[in-house]
């Protein structure tokens, strides 16, 4: 794809995709991978995870450009319900719409940016999921099942439902940014 096709991709995405503070994501598994730190592990149940975007300021159309973005993740330990209860951690409920009560923990990792180039729409993924998978939980296959239910490609993506924060949600968010990286 050459640059003006890709100029004029990004200028039309911008016009379909709220890329203000505290829209939700859906990020493909390699796009974390290779954002995060080394020891963030791949793993092949899963297509993606959840990401909460940070930009607070007009997007220009710039190959180049980035959203600052937290990954999202179901908080599973005492430590994890400790620090959402100190308020190191901040929780979106409902992220995907599939059930009220499911709980989204952001914060674990510091924002890493992720290229717009890397946003994309929802499309069909030419894999066989089942192929040389090692058995797995009851859990993991029910994961990898909704994953495979989605049929995305591993590319940022606005999450599925259209859910988006409120504006209370948005105020905790960048309040709790705040906190996090101990700005003013």
């Amino acid at each position: 794809m050459d640059t003006t096709a890709l100029e004029r991709r990004l200028q039309a995405i911008q016009k379909l995709l709220d890329c203000s503070f505290g829209s939700l994501w859906f990020v493909g598994e390699d796009v974390w991978v290779e954002k995060l730190p080394s020891w963030y592990v791949l793993r092949n149940d899963r297509i993606g995870h959840p990401g909460i975007c940070l930009n607070n300021n007009e997007n220009a159309v710039c190959l180049h450009a980035a959203m600052m973005m937290w990954h999202g993740s179901t908080p599973r330990s005492q430590k994890d319900e400790r620090a959402i209860e100190n308020g190191k951690r901040f929780v979106v409920h409902n992220f995907m719409n599939d059930d009220p009560k499911h709980r989204t923990m952001f914060g674990h990792f510091s924002a890493v940016a992720i290229d717009k180039t890397s946003i994309g729409s929802r499309t069909f993924v030419e894999t066989d999921f089942d192929s040389e998978i090692p058995e797995k939980s009851k859990q993991s296959k029910m994961r990898m099942n909704k994953d495979k239910a989605r049929k995305w490609k591993s590319v940022v993506v606005p999450n599925g439902t259209g859910r988006r924060l409120s504006d209370e949600e948005k105020a905790n968010l960048r309040a709790f940014t705040r906190k996090f990286y101990a700005i003013g």
